[in-house]
């Protein structure tokens, strides 16, 4: 089904996915299909706080505009995906005729509840910034920071919700840990080496902030939990973070050179 037309919360619960093909997509990369991005954090639900916009990158930056050619197959969100991070779209005329969507550079949403016939095609352009190599580059890091907001927006966490067990936890794992990139990848292994993962989780109690309970309560769970604990974890070292919803990037298929998107492939992380 069609996610609701809520603007998106990242729930804590899941069904048993299906195995319809939901989009094929070619793309000269491998990469994770971006549906909904959500930075607000109130101990239970992951929401939607702003449009992901994007300033100018700095000219010492250096990145590279790639091309993903989709066809939808079957529509499960009002949402349209790309690679991240998304910098413009296109849709032929003759699909969109009768269809209003909203167009914005970095994203593309259908703005009414029927859905155009499949399949539907469109073209996504992402940008893809890579990283600094201090082995080659002249000059101190570039500012590296795109987003419209300040850093500290992505490092809110709801007041006298996240228990005190946690921060300690979280305190332990990266206190002799220097680098940002080490120390989410310190959280990362943690949960991923401690905690097995599990399709149908049990949801979220009433009342229970969902990081806590999925450490210290629950110990198992689907893609969401984890997505969800690392970004709170993380938010917790200092390091901003989100939680995105989408697709791992599917099967490829050398006949026909897309990658073959099935509802299975459906996903949450970090």
């Amino acid at each position: 089904a069609a996610e609701s037309r809520r603007q998106g919360s990242g729930s804590s619960s899941s069904s048993q996915q299906g195995t319809d093909l939901v989009f094929k997509v070619k793309s000269p990369l491998k990469l994770y299909w971006v549906g909904q991005i959500y930075d607000l954090y109130d101990g239970q639900e992951w929401a939607v706080g702003h449009f992901d916009g994007q300033r100018n990158l700095p000219d010492s930056v250096i990145y590279e505009i790639i091309t993903q050619q989709f066809i939808m197959e079957k529509w499960v969100s009002y949402r349209l995906f790309a690679a991240y991070k998304a910098h413009g779209f296109d849709i032929n005329k003759g699909q969109k005729d009768g269809f209003i969507f909203d167009t914005r550079r970095n994203h593309l949403e259908l703005l009414q509840t029927d859905f155009p016939r499949t399949p539907f095609r469109y073209t996504a352009s992402s940008i893809l910034v890579m990283p600094y190599d201090k082995k080659t580059a002249k000059g101190p890091p570039p500012d590296y920071w795109i987003e419209p907001v300040p850093r500290k927006y992505f490092l809110r966490l709801p007041p006298k919700r996240i228990s005190e067990r946690l921060k300690t936890l979280t305190a332990s794992l990266v206190r002799k840990v220097d680098s940002p990139y080490d120390k989410a990848v310190k959280l990362r292994d943690y949960l991923r080496e401690n905690f097995p993962y599990k399709l149908e989780a049990d949801p979220l109690p009433e009342g229970k902030e969902m990081a806590d309970y999925f450490v210290f309560e629950l110990k198992t769970g689907h893609c969401e939990y984890f997505a969800g604990a690392l970004a709170v974890m993380a938010r917790l070292a200092g390091l901003p973070s989100r939680v995105v919803t989408g697709f791992s990037p599917g099967n490829y298929n050398a006949l026909t050179g897309y990658f073959e998107v099935h509802e299975y492939h459906a996903h949450a992380w970090t």
